[in-house]
């Protein structure tokens, strides 16, 4: 056993694994770990990964024993990253991060396909409705795209006061995709929260443009923002710049995102198989609406968007933040 082992067991080993895996990362300060040994500072600065049996790579004391303490608390098949930094004389950081995720015994996706029976029968909507919700119910979610771990795949988000009548829980309120490109998926994640340093965050994203317009339609149905029809005026209108007025709606776009959405991924690599899978996720989620119990709250925002699909306000109909319906 070595010095370290007695520091380590004193930690809420059980927690901070269970933290990382629902939030990708998690961060302590650990630095009385100094008491134990004086160091150099660049002896610190360590990183290891680990699976639930071995250390992966990496070598550090330090670590090291840290990986022995929390792998009764990892999954099959998951692997850890641990991370210590020297951030000021006094202070030390340990970093622990979830890099790769257990995935279910069926993949989600397989399990979308099957909701599509071979025999070619039509199940009612409101049965394809729940089974959306129920097959992607288990996938962690997240509220940051610095969060999700794939590269290649669907997103799916949820809203706060968002309700599938069919499940009693969160209900899907937009389906997300990279169509024209690989390894873009966290990218496109951050266009919407508008993390990427465009001059207009707005035409980097449909869904920020959405957003945006119902928040200033909301307040005021003939916003000059607006004008001068649903989805010409210059905030709605990808490409348009924005004026002193609809500007700071970049900001409160964000803040929106941030505090009532949350998101999850669906790991689909074949681009051909993710546009064909979004369509019929998008189309099966939109036309299970209000005639099935299944639309929106009366407080919900999209209730003021401009949908292309119809090329006008279409009030009280939509059920989801989205106008790709080819």
């Amino acid at each position: 056993m070595s010095k370290y082992d007695e520091y380590w067991k004193k930690l809420p080993l059980a927690n901070i694994a269970r933290d990382a895996r629902e939030l990708g990362r998690t961060s302590l300060n650990v630095s009385e770990l100094t008491i134990l040994g004086q160091r150099s500072v660049a002896s610190w600065k360590s990183v290891v990964r680990f699976d639930k049996y071995r250390r992966l790579s990496g070598n550090a004391a330090h670590l090291n024993a840290l990986v022995h303490h929390l792998q009764p608390y990892l999954r099959e098949k998951e692997v850890f990253r641990l991370r210590t930094t020297f951030e000021s004389p006094n202070c030390i950081v340990l970093d622990v991060e979830i890099i790769t995720v257990t995935k279910p015994e069926i993949e989600p996706k397989n399990r979308l396909y099957e909701i599509e029976p071979a025999t070619g029968e039509v199940l009612p909507l409101h049965e394809t409705y729940e089974r959306i919700h129920q097959i992607l119910e288990p996938l962690p979610k997240y509220d940051a795209p610095r969060k999700a771990l794939l590269l290649n795949g669907l997103y799916v988000f949820y809203e706060n006061g968002e309700v599938c009548a069919h499940t009693g829980k969160p209900r899907i309120v937009r389906v997300g995709n990279h169509p024209r490109s690989q390894n873009r998926l966290i990218t496109r994640l951050k266009e919407h929260y508008g993390e990427i340093n465009y001059p207009e965050k707005k035409n980097g994203s449909v869904f920020r443009r959405l957003l945006g317009g119902a928040i200033l339609r909301r307040r005021d149905p003939n916003h000059p923002c607006l004008l001068p029809i649903p989805g010409k005026g210059h905030w709605e209108k990808q490409g348009a710049k924005t004026c002193g007025h609809c500007r700071p709606l970049e900001d409160e776009v964000t803040a929106l995102l941030k505090r009532a959405f949350r998101f999850k991924c669906i790991e689909i690599l074949n681009i051909e198989e993710r546009n064909e899978m979004e369509k019929k996720l998008v189309a099966s989620l939109a036309r299970c609406n209000m005639s099935q119990g299944c639309g929106p709250s009366e407080a919900w925002l999209g209730r003021w968007a401009y949908s292309e699909k119809f090329g006008a306000l279409v009030y009280g109909t939509q059920t989801t933040w989205m106008i790709r319906m080819k």
